[in-house]
């Protein structure tokens, strides 16, 4: 039978608008998703606290309270992610006449990056369109290099150093502020490559004099280290889009907008007014764009890509980076917790928690990549009850979590790959998390290394994953030996040693993704291609 070429598609492109329409009704009622979503997960932990706990001893106790409190954190955090998510702002600035256009500082930080990176970014911030009379370009070199000094001084930018590199990149830009004095201020990292209207598209959000901030996102034009180590260049997204594509546009609702260190625009008055660029943790960006907010001053987020930049090139460059984060955040929970912080809103207060606690997530996922261990090894059961009510409880409260999650995040986010990043960091991260409560004020910023070149075939870092080698081979060795009790003792308690077996191969499997993840693929040019189609 022969069959008419152009009824396929005709019948393809039926089909397509059916399923594109029940995604968008599932999408508009995604508010009626996360709220019977929230109530399924809060009646599990309910439940979980009534009947489930095991106190049969201290050590059964102690397992089974421990799983509970992360269980907790996930459903805080949770609720918290949807507060921030929910409800994105748009925004669009007005256009100010020529007269009303303020004069511009551009603050381009560097320490020990290459300079051929720098080279990239003060050719694009050359080509600013902008009046020159306005604007003045700053070369912030904290490593006092003179071939840094040489480049600032080929391009006619100021150059500016220090001698005692207090305060890390605070420490930089606050030096930078006492030499300037335009209007705004805007920050950009080594690497970030302005496009020309960068700045005619963002300053009239500075007519509204109650504006402090500006955030752009960090659009980044090479692969991350998952996906270019794990080969999903072109089906996994990158891991920093869910923040800067979802998180902050909802942020903008509570006028909560974090600073992001980084193709942003500041308020000169408005930083003098709170002291400078905060030094007091490694994450200056956040607890500056608090102290702005709690002295009544506005934030903006302007979701349109205005700069391209390079994220971490190597897994060892990805940890420094989220070490540096995770002791940040610590530090600015123990020193000037949101909750404690005058001047801030209730909602206000809410968002910011809600960035501190994310880095409390190392715990709870060494705690969740643990658990199966206590009942296949230790024999240490963290849930009392029989297999039909826990998968009665359970399923629904995971099944629409996950559900909702999708709706929310859209395609920036994967639920699965949110636990193979947290796998992959929870070692570091734990043991970063340990140091910095020991020591909240010893403040220690690592540059992120950019421009690296990776020669040798798949090279990997022993000491950033034996510890995943170790877990994935107990936890291995405990589904072996469970298999092999199941099938020769039918007295065995075979529910349990199933589902404690299914979990242990969950975790299997993200320790999998996470090792290869850090097995590093070459990298033999020193700049990134990207593929364009130029007329």
């Amino acid at each position: 039978m022969q069959t008419d070429p152009a009824a396929e598609p005709a019948l393809a492109s039926s089909d397509r608008p059916q399923t594109q329409s029940f995604t968008d009704a599932l999408f508009n009622m995604k508010e009626a998703v996360i709220a019977f979503s929230l109530i399924m997960s809060l009646r599990n932990l309910v439940w979980r606290a009534a009947v489930t706990l095991n106190l049969a001893s201290p050590l059964h106790s102690a397992v089974s309270v421990i799983l509970f409190a992360a269980e907790i954190y996930g459903y805080l955090s949770i609720v918290l992610y949807y507060f921030q998510a929910l409800k994105p702002v748009e925004n669009t600035a007005p256009i100010p006449e020529r007269d009303q256009l303020p004069t511009v500082d551009v603050f381009v930080t560097i320490y020990n990056e290459p300079t051929h990176i720098l080279y990239r970014t003060l050719v694009c911030c050359e080509a600013l369109d902008y009046p020159k009379e306005r604007l003045k370009i700053w070369v912030c070199d904290d490593g006092g290099r003179d071939a840094v000094k040489a480049m600032a001084d080929k391009f006619g930018f100021g150059y500016l150093t220090r001698a005692d590199r207090l305060h890390a990149k605070a420490g930089n830009l606050n030096n930078a502020m006492a030499s300037t004095s335009g209007e705004l201020i805007v920050t950009l990292d080594t690497d970030h490559l302005p496009v020309r209207s960068f700045l005619k598209e963002t300053v009239g959000f500075f007519l509204d004099h109650k504006v402090a901030l500006v955030q752009l996102p960090h659009h980044f034009y090479n692969p991350d280290v998952f996906q270019h180590n794990l080969h999903l260049d072109n089906d996994l997204v990158h891991e920093q889009d869910l923040f800067f594509q979802v998180i902050q546009p909802g942020r903008q609702r509570s006028n909560s907008v974090m600073y992001a260190g980084s193709s942003s625009l500041l308020r000169r008055s408005a930083l003098e007014a709170i002291g400078g660029f905060q030094t007091d943790c490694a994450i200056e960006d956040t607890h500056t764009s608090m102290k702005l907010h709690a002295k009544g001053f506005s934030g903006v987020y302007f979701k349109k890509i205005l700069s391209g930049a390079l994220s971490p090139e190597s897994f060892q460059s990805y940890l420094t980076q989220r070490k540096r984060w995770t002791r940040g955040g610590f530090q600015l929970f123990i020193l000037d917790n949101p909750f404690l912080c005058p001047g801030l809103s209730p909602l206000q207060r809410i968002a910011y928690f809600s960035s501190v606690l994310y880095f409390f997530h190392g715990w709870a996922r060494l705690v969740y990549l643990l658990a199966p261990l206590s009942f296949l090894i230790g024999d240490l059961n963290p849930i009392v009850a029989d297999t039909g009510t826990l998968v009665g409880y359970f399923l629904p409260h995971y099944a629409l979590c996950h559900l909702a999650f999708i709706l929310t995040s859209r395609e920036f986010r994967n639920p699965f790959w949110s636990d193979v990043y947290e796998a992959a960091s929870v070692f570091s991260l734990s043991w970063t998390a340990v140091a910095a409560v020991l020591k909240p004020e010893k403040l220690i910023f690592h540059v992120t290394p950019k421009g690296e070149k990776m020669d040798r075939p798949h090279q990997i870092h022993w000491e950033f994953v034996i510890p995943h080698i170790v877990l994935l081979g107990l936890l291995l060795g405990a589904v072996i030996v469970a298999t092999n009790r199941i099938m020769t003792s039918p007295d065995l308690r075979l529910n349990a040693y199933t589902l404690s077996c299914a979990w242990a191969v969950f975790n299997i499997i993200l320790l999998g993704c996470a090792i290869e993840g850090a097995r590093e693929r070459p990298q033999l040019r020193r700049c990134q291609r990207i593929p364009r189609k130029i007329p």
